[in-house]
């Protein structure tokens, strides 16, 4: 039988142990930096979470055991069901099942959950369809100045974000009279 094996390497000189000791002390400090700047550490001015909390609870007060924002809510449980006429414009899963399970919430954006409906002139709408295969569509919405501070108000709005055949699309400025003016 023949050895094959290289032959022992003789240790590293002083200044090699060096050169290669920094080197991976430059990779960790380059990844400690990078770390840093995506927390936002090496900038000052950087919006971070505890700033935000803070400005909302100065805001809304303390509110413990509910959301810093949007607090005040209805959460809906049920079924997006489709029609064939939906089909015609979108391949999308959701159009092609008879029934999607959905979870949703109406919300007003203030983080006290002992506010008036009338508070705030804004309302958002969040729901997550969860589709046969798997995956989870989520989409939100706000809307500004809701006349009256009623869901009523949202159908114009809605209705001229119709679209397809015999639907117009709104018209730019159409709808100034229907929001309420907050200043």
């Amino acid at each position: 039988m023949v050895d094959h094996s290289s032959p022992p390497r003789p240790p590293l000189s002083t200044a090699s142990l060096i050169a290669r000791l920094a080197g991976i002390g430059a990779v960790v400090a380059v990844m400690a930096g990078a770390f840093a700047y995506v927390n936002g550490s090496l900038d000052p001015q950087r919006l971070r979470p505890k700033t935000l909390v803070n400005a909302l609870e100065t805001n809304n007060g303390v509110h413990p055991g509910f959301r810093r924002n949007h607090a005040k809510g209805v959460c809906v449980a049920g079924y997006f069901e489709s029609s064939a006429e939906a089909r015609a414009y979108s391949r999308a899963e959701v159009f092609s099942a008879a029934r999607t399970p959905l979870i949703g919430r109406f919300a007003l954006p203030s983080g006290n959950p002992y506010a008036p409906d009338s508070s705030v002139p804004i309302r958002s709408f969040a729901v997550q369809f969860s589709l046969a295969n798997g995956q989870q569509w989520h989409r939100h919405e706000q809307h500004a100045g809701v006349p009256g501070g009623h869901a009523r108000g949202v159908l114009p709005v809605a209705q001229g974000r119709r679209a397809g055949p015999g639907h117009r699309q709104a018209e730019p400025g159409e709808y100034a009279g229907v929001f309420c003016r907050t200043s």
